[in-house]
């Protein structure tokens, strides 16, 4: 079993839904007999948070860079970045360690041409959902995306940053998600995707077109590469 390395912290609450589903999924590929062979490398959110308000995306690249070598010295055979939206930085991963990063926007778009979508609404904090770098991505796998309009992006990033983030699951948010995805499968979205790390905890709901679960998708996938 080769050992998977995490960069997380950007929230404890997705951090631990990474750590808890990859020990669990080894154990239901290996009938129980194993567990996962981790190197979790944690972050300071908050210092994340701060950089980010001042747009300093430089010092936060380097701060997950950083934390990524540090889980490679450690033993990964690859590395994981456990959040949607720091993946804005993956490039500097990508340029600092020498084992595989494991891209979770990659991933996905794999997984939503399978399913046979070319246009999805991208769900996520408004920093995922308007700069280039998760649009460009997916669409580099021929996946067209469609974002909400400016009010729902405020409601989503109140959801996530100010609920989510610290572990407030609240069904009325759930309720204004759902609304969310609806207006968007209106303007022609065939699929959705959770495009935050954290909107995994909304999960199950009941949903008009098929939902790609990032943090579910990268997990899966993250369990293919440790146990081929």
């Amino acid at each position: 079993m080769k050992t998977i390395g995490i960069v997380g912290g950007l929230s404890p609450e997705s951090t631990a839904v990474y750590y808890k589903a990859l020990n669990q999924g080894v154990r239901e590929r290996t009938a129980n007999q194993h567990q996962a062979r981790i190197v979790l490398v944690s972050v300071d959110g908050g210092e994340i948070w701060a950089l980010r308000q001042k747009g300093d995306w430089d010092a936060q690249g380097k701060i997950v860079a950083d934390a990524a070598v540090a889980a490679e010295r450690a033993g990964a055979s690859f590395v994981l970045l456990a959040g949607n939206t720091m993946h804005r930085c993956a490039d500097a991963i990508e340029r600092a360690i020498s084992v595989p990063f494991l891209h979770l926007v990659d991933a996905t778009a794999k997984r939503v041409r399978r399913h046979g979508c070319s246009v999805v609404a991208l769900t996520g904090t408004s920093f995922t959902m308007t700069e280039r770098f998760y649009i460009d991505r997916l669409a580099a796998h021929g996946v067209r995306t469609i974002v909400p309009d400016r009010p729902d992006m405020e409601v989503l990033d109140r959801i996530i940053y100010k609920e989510l983030c610290w572990g407030d699951v609240r069904s009325s948010s759930r309720d204004d998600y759902v609304g969310i995805i609806g207006r968007l499968v209106a303007r022609g979205s065939e699929g959705v995707i959770l495009g935050c790390t954290e909107l995994t905890l909304f999960t199950p709901f009941e949903c008009a077109v098929p939902q790609f679960d990032t943090t579910r998708i990268h997990i899966e996938d993250a369990l293919d590469a440790a146990l081929q």
